[in-house]
């Protein structure tokens, strides 16, 4: 008798340690299952952020490569415009010289025009007085 009271605790600790043991699993399983959901939308949103960073890696190439261009053509447009202020400046000397040549070609004229008006006049005098 006293074997199958022992018998009949050690059934009871078994049954015991069995549910203990399924329950475990059952939490185990439970666990494995929302992290594997973890580690899926972890991935996830890695894949999507990396790809987020890959795009703003190639907008980035992209804005420095156009920057550089804008640079480039303002140093060209630059030089170009001292070019041309130089040009003007110079056609504005040339300008200047060939309109001082102009008054002083304007002033023989009249000083030549006053010249042969007062023969002229003299001539015309002369006749009067003959």
């Amino acid at each position: 008798e006293e074997e199958i009271k022992e018998i009949s605790k050690l059934k009871s600790k078994l049954s015991t340690a069995e549910e203990m043991f399924e329950t475990t699993t059952s939490n185990l399983k439970a666990k494995i299952s929302s992290l594997q959901t973890t580690l899926t939308t972890t991935s996830t949103n890695f894949d999507s952020r990396t790809s987020e960073i890959l795009d703003l890696k190639s907008q980035l190439a992209s804005l420095q490569t156009s920057h550089s261009a804008l640079e480039s053509h303002k140093r060209s447009t630059s030089i170009e415009l001292s070019t041309l202020k130089s040009s003007l400046a110079e056609s504005a000397q040339l300008k200047s010289v060939d309109i001082e040549a102009l008054k002083y070609e304007m002033e023989k004229e009249r000083g030549r025009h006053k010249v042969e008006i007062e023969e002229l006049e003299k001539e015309k005098l002369k006749e009067a007085e003959e």
